[in-house]
Formats: structure tokens, sequence, C-alpha cells
């Protein structure tokens, strides 16, 4: 599923959103804003780890390496 992932500089995963259905099946959209030394990545993420009650296991077991079209989802060591 394509979602936008926040990391900081190491590419560590800080905060992700995922497009959500809002009522009657309309979509429901999020701006996200990243801080001065984080990044804002597009990408495709697998979509069991895009669910909301995945959130935790998405930050705490994955980072993200590369940047722009090259970024990827790796697990952490």
């Amino acid at each position: 599923m394509k979602g936008t992932v926040i990391t900081d500089k190491s590419g560590r995963i800080i905060a992700s959103a995922f497009p959500v259905k809002g009522q009657g099946g309309a979509p429901t959209y999020n701006k996200v804003v990243a801080e001065k030394d984080n990044k804002v990545h597009e990408l495709d993420v697998p979509d069991d780890l895009a669910k909301p009650e995945s959130a935790k296991r998405l930050h705490d077991e994955y980072k993200l390496e590369g940047a722009g079209e090259k970024a990827k989802l790796v697990k952490r060591r």
C-alpha cells in the first residue's frame, strides 16, 4: 500500500500515515509535516505493515534506507 513515512537522519521511522476510507467509503486525507531534520517519504509498504494495529511493529522493527525513488523498508538488525 502506498503510504507516507517520516524518518529521522538515521532512517528510523518516527511517524507513518496511510490512506483510509471515511464514512460511506469516501477517502480521508492527512497532512504530514516533518520537523527540520526529518524527511518525508512516499513509498509502498506491505499491506500487513500498513494496518493501524501494525504501526508499532513498523516503527520498532523497520527503518528506511536510501532516498527518493530508491527508499526502501529494511528490517532493523
